[in-house]
């Protein structure tokens, strides 16, 4: 969907002192006023009003920005098959199409 009039606005990182992202219209994107904080593993906070007027709708999620350590693919991106016997995948398994 092309950007309109829709509000975006993202929380995320240290939750004692979290960065607030505002989106801005630039072309057939949103871009962000500031860039993401450091850290491999974040907690996101995502609020999307399609209009001004709009009620936001709101997600909660982890982001694994971690390197996969059997493909070269981020972790949020990862589409190996491998279990959970990798170092850095104890105790959690990825299976072909499952969304982690």
């Amino acid at each position: 969907m092309a950007p309109a009039a829709q509000i975006v606005t993202v929380t995320m990182g240290d939750r004692a002192a979290p960065t607030k992202l505002a989106f801005i219209k630039d072309g057939d994107k949103l871009v962000s006023d500031k860039m993401i904080p450091e850290g491999k593993e974040l907690p996101v906070v995502i609020q999307i009003k399609t209009t001004p007027e709009a009620k936001a709708v709101t997600e909660k999620f982890n982001l694994n920005l971690a390197k996969c350590p059997s493909c070269s693919n981020a972790e949020y991106a990862c589409t190996c098959a491998h279990g959970g016997e990798e170092k850095g995948h104890e105790g959690h398994e990825h299976k072909p199409g499952e969304k982690h």
